[in-house]
């Protein structure tokens, strides 16, 4: 005689629940890595471009924040790069800001396309 395969069942409240739980703990161990945030300037005496932002910027100060997060499992405290942001219009300017998302190799290489000119 045949045997009847059982329906397929549901994963139990309790084992669905574990998975949740581990789910959960894995999310907190990625909250809790150290994020850092660093503010400084950088100053253009001739306008630039740069290919984040669609038009060309005019000459002046502008404030740029850099994000790093720290490097897990280290034996010293190291941090890497994740983001580097530029606020327009630059500080001596007025008008609605923005905040773009740039390559930090891009506004090294534009600043010093600057300092060149």
């Amino acid at each position: 005689p045949r045997r009847k395969r059982k329906p397929r069942q549901r994963p139990s409240r309790q084992r669905a629940f574990r998975r949740c739980s581990n789910l959960r703990a894995s999310q907190r161990r990625r909250a809790e890595v150290n994020i850092r945030s660093r503010e400084t300037t950088v100053t253009f005496a001739n306008p630039f471009r740069l290919s984040a932002i669609d038009h060309v910027q005019p000459a002046g100060t502008y404030r740029v924040v850099i994000d790093e997060e720290e490097i897990p499992a280290v034996s010293f405290l190291a941090y890497r790069q994740i983001a580097t942001m530029l606020h327009t219009p630059a500080l001596s300017s007025s008008g609605s800001s923005q905040v773009f998302t740039v390559s930090s190799g891009e506004l090294a290489s534009a600043l010093e396309a600057d300092a060149g000119a």
